[in-house]
């Protein structure tokens, strides 16, 4: 307990502490708060915080821009996807042996169909 009183004391005594409790609010908004002698000292500390904080918000509207980006390729991705599906479909349906067949007598062209299936020829 005797130890705990000395460090306060000690503490209220300082030069540092003394310099915090006298500090008003015409001393913020003057900015006269960062010429006390605790703030010259924590001056480095003071610089990488701030430091790490702009790399922070740099680093966030970053990735920010990257998935605005890809969301933007997915939902180009689903376009072409069923661009493509639309497009299968319709030559599917052309492809078949009566669309095939319709084609050829609108266009008269005459063609017929085998009766005999096909065979390969092979030679010696």
């Amino acid at each position: 307990m005797a130890k705990i009183k000395t460090l306060k004391k000690k503490i209220k005594e300082s030069e540092e502490f003394n310099d915090l409790t006298k500090t008003s609010v015409k001393d913020i908004f003057d900015g006269n708060v960062f010429s006390k002698s605790y703030f010259l000292k924590q001056i480095k500390l003071i610089v990488l915080v701030s430091f790490f904080i702009f790399f922070y918000m740099d680093n966030r509207m970053e990735c920010e821009k990257q998935i605005a980006t890809i969301n933007d390729l997915n939902q180009q991705l689903t376009d072409v996807k069923y661009t493509s599906m639309v497009v299968e479909a319709d030559l599917l349906s052309i492809s078949r042996r009566t669309q095939i067949e319709a084609l050829l007598h609108q266009h008269a062209i005459e063609l017929k169909e085998l009766s005999i299936p096909p065979y390969k020829l092979t030679t010696k």
